[in-house]
C-alpha cells in the first residue's frame, strides 16, 4: 500500500467502507452539537435564575432613561430629545452620539 499524499484522500467515499465511516462521523457530529446546544440552554438559563441580565450593555444610564421618558411625557420632540441626550452621552462617556432609545 503506498504512503497518502496531499492530493489522495484518507477515506474513499466510492467504497460501502468509506459512506459507512462518513455516516458514523456525521452522527456523533450531530450528537456533539446537539448536546452542545443543552448544556449551553441549561446554563444560560441558570444565569437567568440568579438574576444575570444577559446581552448588550445599556447605552444610556437608569437616570438618563428616566430622564428621557419624562421629556417625552411632558411632550417634548423625540428628533429635539435625541440630539440633547446624544450630546449628553458623548460629553459623558466621551463617544460619538449613536444610540436608540427604548421608550415602553
Amino acid at each position: 500500500m503506498p504512503a497518502p499524499s496531499k492530493t489522495s484522500t484518507y477515506i474513499d467515499l466510492a467504497t460501502l467502507m468509506g459512506r459507512g465511516f462518513m455516516a458514523m462521523m456525521s452522527a456523533m457530529a450531530e450528537d456533539e452539537r446537539l448536546r452542545i446546544i443543552k448544556r449551553t440552554h441549561e446554563g444560560r438559563q441558570i444565569m437567568r435564575a440568579k438574576g444575570v441580565r444577559m446581552g448588550r450593555k445599556p447605552k444610556l444610564t437608569p437616570h438618563q432613561i428616566k430622564e428621557v421618558r419624562q421629556r417625552i411625557a411632558k411632550g417634548s420632540r423625540r428628533a429635539a430629545l435625541s440630539r440633547a441626550t446624544a450630546s449628553a452621552s458623548a460629553r459623558f462617556h466621551g463617544s460619538p452620539p449613536r444610540f436608540c432609545v427604548r421608550t415602553g
